[in-house]
């Protein structure tokens, strides 16, 4: 493919003379140039050939594509055509857990998702065989995998980060939520109970923004344009809130905080310690389910940098 891209535009002028050529027998400039074109793959120029008497000769630092060696002249085509070959997606390799978090999720039926790049990968363990969702103009840094396990939502870094709700399996657009932050979205979470997608946007230059969408009516549900200074790398909705309620908790940088949404407006009290401790920089969040054991429902777990667990009564650790 790419020595077809180095010999067509210089020839592309000549196709008017083609037809003349045919008209007096002589050989056209097309079929001259495929002889040219195949000359090229062995890495001597057209030029470099007519001055080989001159010792000029010149390899060009090009390599040509698989199986290549074997076509001859009829298989390479016109050169004012288009190539006879595609190339197709077949997999991707590599992931990026160092400068992102919260972005490796599983589908019900055990396909793990994670993204590469701008892409997300959706690999089926069982036949070892990746599909790639690509619909997003930028580095994916954060995702969420919904309670059903099959809706997906995902977000990218940029002054104009967008937000993509998708279906994991057919790879249906539900919903794309983009404007509302100014810097890269870094977590997401999905309502138990109710159609709500939790986004944290900012970076260390402004001030960390939270939007709550209903990702089924593709509105605003609550946003807050002042969520705290210190970088926030967590966000988790409390899965047993009734449905209706919201409650969410944030983690990051010497941040934690408790919301809920109060008349409208998103309200947020600061987690307080009372063990003798300062201000810890935290990483994850899970709560307790209190079908199973004898809690209330506002008992919440952190995890610190350090590996150490915190447990939150209300706002106190």
């Amino acid at each position: 493919i790419f020595p077809l891209s180095v010999y067509l535009i210089p020839y592309v002028k000549k196709a008017k003379k083609k037809a003349e050529a045919q008209d007096t027998g002589e050989a056209s400039d097309a079929e001259s140039d495929v002889d040219a074109l195949l000359q090229a793959r062995r890495g001597i120029s057209k030029k470099n050939h007519v001055d080989e008497e001159k010792k000029t000769e010149k390899k060009l630092d090009f390599s040509a594509p698989t199986g290549w060696d074997e076509l001859d002249s009829a298989d390479v085509g016109s050169l004012e055509s288009a190539p006879l070959f595609r190339l197709t997606f077949d997999s991707m390799h590599g992931y990026n857990g160092r400068t992102s978090s919260r972005n490796i999720g599983v589908l019900k039926a055990g396909e793990v998702v994670y993204p590469v790049g701008s892409s997300i990968i959706v690999h089926d363990r069982s036949q070892n065989k990746q599909k790639t969702f690509s619909h997003h103009n930028d580095i994916v840094m954060c995702l969420a995998v919904n309670h059903d396990k099959e809706i997906l939502a995902s977000a990218t870094i940029g002054a104009k980060p967008e937000l993509f709700i998708w279906n994991g399996y057919s790879f249906a657009v539900k919903q794309r939520f983009v404007d509302d932050h100014e810097s890269c979205i870094t977590a997401l979470s999905f309502a138990e109970k109710d159609p709500w997608i939790a986004s944290i946007g900012g970076d260390d230059s402004r001030e960390m923004t939270i939007v709550v969408y209903d990702y089924v009516q593709g509105t605003t549900v609550a946003k807050e344009d002042r969520a705290g200074k210190n970088r926030i790398i967590s966000i988790a909705f409390n899965p047993h809130m009734r449905s209706g309620e919201m409650s969410f908790v944030t983690v990051g940088v010497r941040h934690v905080r408790f919301w809920s949404l109060q008349r409208g407006k998103l309200v947020g009290r600061k987690g307080t310690y009372d063990i003798g401790c300062g201000s810890e920089s935290m990483l994850s969040i899970a709560f307790t389910d209190p079908t199973h054991v004898s809690a209330s429902k506002d008992i919440t777990f952190t995890g610190s940098k350090d590996g150490r667990v915190f447990i939150w009564r209300d706002t106190k650790a």
